[in-house]
C-alpha cells in the first residue's frame, strides 16, 4: 500500500479543484470592467480610480510563509516534488557561487526527496488582473501596472 499524502499536498490538490471558480470569476470580472463607463477604448482621458491592496494569498490559494525565515509567504516550489515551502531569497542560499546549479544532497524538508531545482511561482491576482483591464491609454506601450 502506498502512503497517505502529506497535508501541503491535500491542501493544494484542494485549491487546485477551485482554481475553475475561480478563474470564472476573474473573467467575469475582467468583462464587467471592460463594459464599465470610463474604461472603453475611447475614455483614455479620464484617469481610471486607485486600485484595492493587494490580496496577500492571491486568488484564495495558501502558501504560508517561508519555513526559512518566515518573513514572505512562499514562493519558491522544490523540484520534482512540487512542494512550496520557501521564499525566493531563502533558495538562494542553495545556489552554488558560479551558478552552475544547486549545492549537493538538498532534500525537501516534506519528502525527503532530493531537491533538482527550485522554481519560483507567480500567482496573479485578482487586483492585478483589475489593474491590467483598465489601461490607461489606448496605446500599448503606454499601458502601466501600478506597483
Amino acid at each position: 500500500m502506498g502512503q497517505q499524502p502529506c497535508t501541503c499536498c491535500l491542501k493544494r490538490e484542494q485549491e487546485y479543484q477551485e482554481l475553475p471558480r475561480y478563474h470564472s470569476m476573474s473573467r467575469g470580472t475582467l468583462q464587467t470592467l471592460q463594459g464599465s463607463r470610463g474604461y472603453a477604448a475611447g475614455s483614455a482621458s479620464r484617469a481610471p480610480p486607485a486600485a484595492a491592496p493587494e490580496e496577500s494569498g492571491g486568488l484564495g490559494l495558501s502558501t504560508g510563509s517561508c519555513i526559512l525565515c518566515h518573513e514572505v509567504a512562499a514562493n519558491t516550489m522544490c523540484l520534482p516534488c512540487g512542494h512550496l515551502l520557501i521564499c525566493f531569497r531563502c533558495s538562494l542560499r542553495y545556489a552554488l557561487p558560479d551558478g552552475s546549479g544547486l549545492v549537493p544532497d538538498i532534500r525537501c524538508p516534506t519528502c525527503k526527496k532530493s531537491v533538482q531545482s527550485f522554481q519560483r511561482v507567480f500567482f496573479q491576482t485578482a487586483a492585478t488582473m483589475t489593474r491590467l483591464a483598465r489601461p490607461s491609454s489606448t496605446r500599448w506601450a503606454d499601458w502601466r501596472v501600478a506597483a
